[in-house]
């Protein structure tokens, strides 16, 4: 019962940071990313982030849980930071109401940043930074981790839009993710760092 109710704290409390998150974009991070490290996004890929992003809209829930069950298979410890479920089996992870829950969380993310494409360094890095920094709340996350989120992402894009899914498609989405997934690699990076101080 106590591990129940400290794990729904931690929950809440992440939760709650996300939302803070969303709602304080300009609290930015403690030292930003250098802008010859960005991976830079032209106007071409947001176009095409932009018109094929409709057709992944309707099944947000569904589409980031299927993300994160790839993320468990290809590094099986990272499905023990986040323990939303007990079970392996792939049914019962897919059912699990946390697991969806964060999913869900984690593609509103995604439509955030589809939506502010032209808002990327005022109004999204910031916002990813600071849930960067609040997955500081996984324990046992390592930065690295987020290597096989990319590879997830674009496995599941790459079955969701089927034909649709062109090497232009595939570049201009690799490039969203890649910025994305950069920051909030910053984020928890600086967390981390600051809570060794």
């Amino acid at each position: 019962m106590a591990t129940e109710i400290y794990f729904f704290f931690d929950i809440l409390t992440v939760w709650r940071s996300y939302e803070m998150a969303l709602q304080s974009p300009n609290s930015g991070p403690d030292k930003e990313i250098g802008q010859d490290d960005l991976v830079p996004i032209m106007e071409d890929h947001k176009r095409i982030i932009r018109a094929t992003w409709g057709l992944m809209n309707g099944h947000l829930t569904e589409s980031g849980t299927r993300i994160f069950l790839r993320i468990f298979e290809v590094n099986s410890r990272i499905k023990t930071v986040f323990g939303y479920c007990e079970s392996d089996s792939v049914g019962m992870m897919s059912s699990c109401q946390r697991l969806q829950a964060h999913a869900q969380r984690f593609m509103q993310s995604i439509e955030y940043s589809v939506g502010h494409l032209d808002e990327l360094a005022s109004q999204v890095s910031p916002v990813f930074v600071n849930l960067g920094k609040r997955h500081i709340f996984f324990r046992g996350l390592d930065p690295n981790f987020f290597n096989v989120f990319s590879g997830a992402m674009m496995w599941v894009w790459r079955h969701d839009l089927g034909d649709n899914f062109t090497p232009e498609v595939r570049a201009a989405w690799s490039r969203l993710f890649d910025y994305l997934l950069q920051h909030l690699r910053h984020g928890l990076e600086v967390a981390i760092a600051n809570s060794k101080e």
